[in-house]
C-alpha cells in the first residue's frame, strides 16, 4: 500500500539524510527509546496526588475504614453508596456539600492489577513503580510505530509519524504519574487491537480475528479511554478495509460484541459517574453530552494539533474560555482547508482524520485535558506526517495555486515548530508536573499540628483551596502514621473572600463572595476579572462532588457527627449563598481544633465572638489580567 506520491525523477534524495534510518524496521523501538529518555526524570517524581489514595488501599492501612475496598476496585472509591459517602464526609475525604449518591467509580481491573503487583513486589519504591509506567509507555509508542509502518509503508513518513507520536507532550502526565498508568495500558492494548485487525483484514492473518477483539477487551478493562480504539476500527472499515462493505461490517461484529458486553457489564456492576459537575455519563443525559461535545471537542482537537494545550481551559475565565473555543474553531477551519486536497486524494489521511475526530467524542464526558489524548494523537500524528511528507516530496496532486502553496508551507512551518521543536521540550517538562501539584498538597498537610491531642479533637478547617485538595489531608496523615482527628471538616473554599458571622455560642454562618460551588471561570465581582487564574481550577475541583443536576435547596440540612449544616440562602442561579454550621459544643470547646488557610499553609484560627463578623481574604491567588 502506497500513500506518498512522487514525481519519479523529481523525487528528492531524502534517504541520504537522517530520514534514511527512519525507514528501518527497528525505528519504532528507536522512537520508544526517545520517549523514554525524555520522560526519564519521572523516576524521581515519587508518589503524587491520587497515588496516595492507592497507597492507602493497597497497603491495607486501617486508619480510614471508609476507604477500604478490594484491589480490583482501586478506581471506585466513591461508589454511590449514600452511607459510605456520609462516612467519607465525616473524615474529610469528601466535602459537606457532596451529593448523597455521588458516584465516581471506574472499572479498570487490569490497571488495578498492575498497581497491586507494584505493592506486592516493591511497596516502598515509587521509582520502580514509575519504571513500570515507562515500560507501558514504551510499549504503546512502539506499537504505534509498528502500526504506522504497516499503514503508511516502510518510508521515512511512517518513521516521522512514529517520532511525532513519541515526543507528543500530551503524553507527559500519563507517562509520569503512577495513578494515570491506565491510559498507557489502554493505549498499548488498543493499538495492538488495531494492528491485529489490520493484519487480519489486509494480510489474511487469521489469528488477528481473535487477537484483535481480545486486545480490545483488555484495553477496555484497563481504562475507558480505550473506546478510542473503537473509533479507529470503524474508520478502518470505512476507508482501509479492502473487502466489500458487507464483509467489512461483519468483521466489526466481534468488536461490537466486546464493546457492548463491556458497557452493559460496566453499568450492571454499578460503575460510572453520577452527580459530579465535570463528569457526564452519555447514557444518563445524551442531550447534555451532545452539548458538551460541541463545547469541548474543538478545544481538545486544538490542544492536540495546535496551541495552546487543552488543559489551559481549566484556568481560564468564562469569557477567555469562549475566546479559546472561537480560536479553536478558526484554527481547525484553516487547517481543514489546508488539508482538504490531501483528504480528497488520500484514503489513509481520511482514516487518520476520521479516527482522530471519532476518538475525541468519549473524551468530552470530562473537562478537557491533554492527558486524555493518546488515541486522538495517533490519528493526528499520522495525518500530520502524511501532510508534511507529501509537501516535502512534492506529490503530483498538490494544488498548483501559489496562494494554497504559501498557506500550506506556512502551516507546515508552524506545525513543525509546535510538534518537532516545542513538543519534546514540554514532554520533558511535563515529567515533573505531578511534583508541582503534589508539593502543595504535602505543604498543606505538613502544616497541621502533630500533637497527640489532635487524635481526640475534631479538626475544623475554615477554608481550604478546594475540596479535592482537602481530601488528601487525612490520607497523608494516615500514611505517615500521624495523629488523625476524630473528624475533619472543611467549611468553605479559600479561593474567594469569606464572611463569617457568629450567630450564637455554637453556630457559625459563612457566606463566600461568589457563593458555594461557583461555575468554573466565575470571577470575583469585587475584584478585577482575570483572564487566567488558578482560582478557576479550584472552582472546578469543588464541583467534583456535586453538579448542577443535583442542586441543594433552601433549608436543606446535612447531618454529620457533631455538626449540623443548613443552607440558609441561595444565589440567583440556585446555588448555596450561605451555610450555617451548628456544632454540638461551643465553638471554643477544646474538642474543636480550628485552622484556616493562609499562603498555602494552615494556621490557627480563633472563631469570632457571638454577634461579631470577620472577613477572610482569598487565600489562593495567581492570575493574569
Amino acid at each position: 500500500m502506497r500513500y506518498i506520491e512522487t514525481h519519479g525523477r523529481r523525487r528528492m534524495n531524502i534517504f541520504s539524510t537522517p530520514a534514511s534510518w527512519m525507514t528501518r524496521k527497528q525505528f519504532p523501538a528507536v522512537a520508544a527509546f526517545v520517549a523514554l529518555v525524555l520522560t526519564l526524570p519521572s523516576l524521581w517524581v515519587g508518589w503524587q496526588i491520587d497515588d496516595h489514595f492507592h497507597r492507602h488501599v493497597l497497603l491495607g492501612a486501617p486508619h480510614i475504614p471508609a476507604l477500604r475496598t478490594t484491589p480490583t476496585n482501586l478506581f471506585a472509591l466513591i461508589d454511590g453508596d449514600p452511607e459510605r459517602n456520609t462516612r467519607l464526609m465525616d473524615v474529610g475525604v469528601l466535602p459537606w456539600w457532596t451529593y448523597e449518591k455521588l458516584r465516581l467509580a471506574f472499572w479498570r481491573p487490569l490497571s488495578a492489577l498492575t498497581h497491586w503487583c507494584d505493592y506486592q513486589l516493591w511497596p516502598n519504591s515509587p521509582a520502580l513503580m514509575h519504571v513500570q509506567n515507562l515500560l507501558w509507555f514504551a510499549v504503546a509508542i512502539a506499537m504505534a510505530g509498528v502500526l504506522y509502518r504497516r499503514l503508511i509503508g516502510a518510508t521515512w513518513v511512517a518513521g516521522l509519524a512514529a517520532l511525532l507520536y513519541a515526543i507528543d507532550d500530551a503524553h507527559g502526565l500519563p507517562a509520569c504519574w503512577i495513578a494515570n498508568r491506565n491510559a498507557l495500558i489502554a493505549a498499548a492494548f488498543g493499538l495492538l487491537a488495531l494492528l491485529a485487525h489490520d493484519r487480519w483484514r489486509r494480510a489474511g492473518w487469521q489469528p488477528g480475528a481473535v487477537l484483535g477483539p481480545l486486545a480490545l477487551l483488555l484495553a477496555l478493562l484497563s481504562g475507558e479511554s480505550a473506546l478510542g480504539a473503537g473509533a479507529y476500527l470503524l474508520a478502518y472499515a470505512c476507508f482501509l478495509d479492502p473487502t466489500p462493505p458487507r464483509r467489512r461490517l461483519k468483521a466489526l461484529v466481534p468488536y461490537a460484541v466486546v464493546a457492548i458486553g463491556w458497557w452493559l457489564t460496566y453499568h450492571a456492576l454499578g460503575y460510572g459517574a453520577t452527580g459530579s459537575g465535570p463528569y457526564n455519563d452519555p447514557a444518563q443525559d445524551p442531550l447534555r453530552f451532545a452539548a458538551l461535545v460541541l463545547e469541548r471537542a474543538p478545544v481538545l482537537l486544538l490542544g492536540q494539533l495546535g496551541f495552546p494545550p487543552a488543559g489551559i481551559d481549566s484556568i481560564l475565565s468564562s469569557t477567555a474560555r469562549h475566546a479559546l473555543w472561537l480560536w479553536a474553531l478558526v484554527f481547525l477551519a484553516l487547517l481543514s482547508v489546508t488539508l482538504a486536497p490531501l483528504l480528497r486524494r488520500n484514503k489513509l489521511a481520511r482514516f487518520f482524520a476520521a479516527g482522530m475526530m471519532l476518538s475525541v467524542l468519549p473524551l468530552c464526558s470530562v473537562f478537557p485535558d491533554d492527558r486524555l489524548l493518546f488515541f486522538v494523537g495517533f490519528g493526528a500524528m499520522g495525518l500530520l506526517a502524511l501532510f508534511l511528507g507529501n509537501l516535502r516530496e512534492r506529490a503530483p496532486w498538490l494544488p498548483a495555486r501559489r496562494s494554497w502553496s504559501a498557506v500550506a508551507r506556512t502551516a507546515a512551518v508552524i506545525l513543525v515548530v509546535i510538534h518537532v521543536v516545542l513538543a519534546p521540550i514540554f514532554l520533558a517538562l511535563h515529567s515533573r508536573t505531578p511534583v508541582i501539584v503534589g508539593a502543595g498538597l504535602l505543604r498543606l498537610a505538613d502544616s497541621v499540628p502533630n500533637d497527640p491531642d489532635l487524635a481526640h479533637q475534631q479538626l475544623i478547617i475554615v477554608n481550604t483551596p478546594d475540596a479535592f485538595t482537602g481530601s488528601f489531608l487525612p490520607i497523608l496523615r494516615a500514611l505517615n502514621n500521624q495523629p488523625l482527628p476524630t473528624h475533619t471538616r472543611f467549611l468553605a473554599p479559600a479561593a474567594q473572600p469569606l464572611e463569617l458571622k457568629r450567630l450564637d455560642e455554637r453556630t457559625l454562618a459563612i457566606r463566600p463572595a461568589l457563593g458555594f460551588l461557583p461555575h468554573p471561570g466565575t470571577p470575583n465581582e469585587n475584584a478585577p476579572h482575570p483572564n487566567i487564574d488558578f482560582t478557576y481550577v479550584h472552582q472546578r475541583l469543588d464541583r467534583l462532588s456535586r453538579g448542577d443536576d443535583h442542586p441543594m435547596t433552601l433549608g436543606q440540612q446535612i447531618e454529620l457527627t457533631g455538626v449540623t449544616i443548613e443552607i440558609t440562602a441561595l444565589t440567583n442561579d440556585g446555588r448555596p449563598a450561605e451555610a450555617t454550621f451548628r456544632f454540638a459544643v461551643p465553638l471554643e470547646d477544646p474538642s474543636l481544633r480550628w485552622l484556616r488557610c493562609e499562603q498555602g499553609v494552615y494556621v490557627p484560627f480563633t472563631p469570632p465572638a457571638v454577634g461579631d463578623t470577620v472577613h477572610l481574604e482569598q487565600a489562593t491567588k495567581w492570575q493574569i489580567e
